[in-house]
């Protein structure tokens, strides 16, 4: 797996999500994490994101399909 130092995304394997909020690439990623993940918390510098069952869902009730997620957001995962 390439690694990209410019994303502001690290997938972690415990199925959490950190962001970082000092990247360019913030506000994208945010929206894009926002459709199929759930913010766990938010402090300063690195927001904090977890998949479950239930965003999973939602995601695909509202989307339809769960392919856009994985296409929305590789170009943020390391």
């Amino acid at each position: 797996m390439a690694i990209h130092p410019n994303n502001p995304v690290i997938m972690q394997s415990d199925k959490t999500i950190l962001l970082e909020v000092n990247n360019p690439l913030y506000e994208e990623a945010r929206d894009e994490l926002s459709r199929f993940a759930e913010l766990v918390k938010s402090p300063e510098y690195i927001h904090t994101y977890r998949l479950t069952p239930l965003s999973l869902y939602s995601h695909t009730v509202r989307a339809a399909t769960f392919i856009p997620c994985t296409c929305h957001t590789h170009c943020y995962i390391p």
